[in-house]
């Protein structure tokens, strides 16, 4: 799953993410196709994606919080 910060002119942000690229990459799983469907952003500024995971044809709902600054939330919810 990936998602992207733009700034007002419609580019990438590079302050956003761990790499400071603009850009978060999340992998939920090996050999796994995540698709993110829709974000908002939430009343203290994260980010949350929801969308699904696919791995060996079972489909799973997978949902993703990230810091104001493109930092994955671990804290968010339990891996299951």
């Amino acid at each position: 799953m990936s998602i992207g910060y733009t700034q007002n002119a419609g580019t990438l942000d590079k302050s956003f993410g761990e790499l400071k690229n603009g850009m978060v990459f999340t992998d939920f799983s090996n050999n796994s196709f995540d698709k993110g469907y829709s974000a908002l952003i939430d009343e203290v500024g994260n980010i949350v994606v929801v969308g699904y995971t696919d791995v060996g044809g079972s489909n799973n709902v997978a949902l993703v919080r990230y810091t104001n600054a493109g930092i994955l939330d671990d804290s968010f919810g339990e891996l299951k």
